[in-house]
């Protein structure tokens, strides 16, 4: 029963939360160009945006899909270091 009640608590604490985001951050304003390119890449990054929103609100409950997704992120990242490198 008290599981039942925490997990309640986590769903009132998100719908009570509102998230902004700011057009004008660098982030916000590539996503959509990458998604042109790489809509898989764009839906981790929105992801992972709304995950740290959770993450600073205090609310994120099972973090272990979010990591898996940063494993991904990074993993694109560091590719797309070496491809940089080497032209």
């Amino acid at each position: 029963m008290r599981l039942m009640d925490k997990e309640k608590g986590a769903e009132d604490q998100i719908t009570s939360q509102t998230l902004e985001i700011n057009p004008n951050h660098e982030i916000m304003k590539n996503l959509n160009e990458i998604r042109k390119v790489n809509a898989g890449l764009a839906s981790d990054v929105i992801r992972q945006v709304f995950d740290n929103s959770l993450i600073q609100a205090g609310i994120i409950e099972d973090a272990n899909p979010m990591i898996v997704r940063i494993n991904r992120l990074l993993k694109h990242s560091l590719n797309l270091e070496l491809k940089n490198k080497d032209s």
